[in-house]
């Protein structure tokens, strides 16, 4: 059986080790990642810049006889791009829009962006399979590059730990308020959620914690959560987690990618049993393809 090389600019033990909150691409990458490991397929994790250029481009070389799962690559140099494309079989497990300079076609027509602005066209093109994480996001990247190597997981994935963390939580008492995510991530709109609950005369209250159970156990006693993506987000995991703790969801679903999808209208532990079954068909999907090369 051939062994996976994954490759990614972070992974869930980097915000670990520096005592932060882990990112969400994180996250959920560790869920597949960890699966992969226990099945004993994985060779070896590797950051997307780790070392210089002319090595990494050696190690793929070496390695071209392995499969490579490629989760973010916003670090990596054009020339290991190059070099996988032109050596390797891989696969990308897309969590935005790296077709675009600047990961985000918000602001085109039907968010498609302009030919002379698309990059990395040929990676996308040449990998096994693109695996998004909605069907807003397979559209997306449908329209724009018009390949066929494309699956929709339908959601982000969560460990069995967590979810059995948010079924017992799922059912809190809530308050009358919102939840505003408190965070200086400019893509999550902080301030434009505040303004929304302002000039829609609602409470709200700005909620963080470093811990992220601690987040999900504050989350799970508000009324709701407001949600205003500045960019077409795939999976925004907080409203999803919103939704498995039984709050509502203030969005637009415009940019929120997961409001497209035939089970966005379960909440508390019916969602939750689906999110359950969506990790099973995921996991399995992405374990066969990958055996299957």
């Amino acid at each position: 059986m051939k062994k996976v090389i994954i490759i990614s600019d972070f992974f869930k033990e980097d915000f670990e080790k520096q005592g932060v909150p882990c990112g969400g691409a994180e996250l959920n990458d560790a869920v597949l990642f960890d699966h992969l490991e226990s099945k004993g397929m994985v060779k070896s994790k590797i950051r997307s810049n780790q070392g210089p250029t002319k090595h990494m481009i050696e190690f793929v070389k070496q390695n071209k006889d392995e499969v490579f799962l490629i989760s973010n690559f916003s670090n990596m140099h054009f020339r290991v791009t190059a070099a996988l494309l032109k050596y390797c079989k891989y696969f990308i497990y897309e969590h935005d829009y790296k077709f675009h300079r600047y990961r985000n076609p918000i602001n085109f027509d039907q968010f498609r962006v302009p030919e002379n602005q698309l990059v990395n066209v040929n990676f996308f093109k040449r990998a096994q399979e693109v695996i998004c994480l909605s069907k807003l996001h397979k559209d997306i990247f449908s329209e724009n590059l018009n390949i066929p190597n494309i699956h929709n997981t339908t959601c982000s994935l969560w460990s069995d730990d967590v979810l059995d963390f948010m079924e017992e939580n799922c059912e809190s008492e809530k308050n009358s308020k919102l939840a505003v995510v408190d965070t200086d991530n400019p893509i999550k709109r902080k301030k434009e959620c505040e303004q929304y609950c302002i000039s829609e005369n609602l409470e709200y209250d700005l909620i963080s914690s470093p811990d992220y159970k601690e987040f999900l156990k504050k989350l799970s006693e508000y009324k709701g959560v407001v949600i205003l993506p500045g960019h077409p987000e795939p999976t925004p995991r907080v409203a999803v987690e919103a939704k498995m703790l039984n709050c509502e969801v203030h969005s637009n679903s415009r940019t929120l990618g997961v409001a497209h999808e035939e089970w966005f209208n379960l909440s508390g532990k019916e969602l939750i049993a689906e999110i359950r079954k969506i990790k099973e068909r995921t996991l399995n999907h992405i374990t066969e393809r990958i055996m299957s090369v």
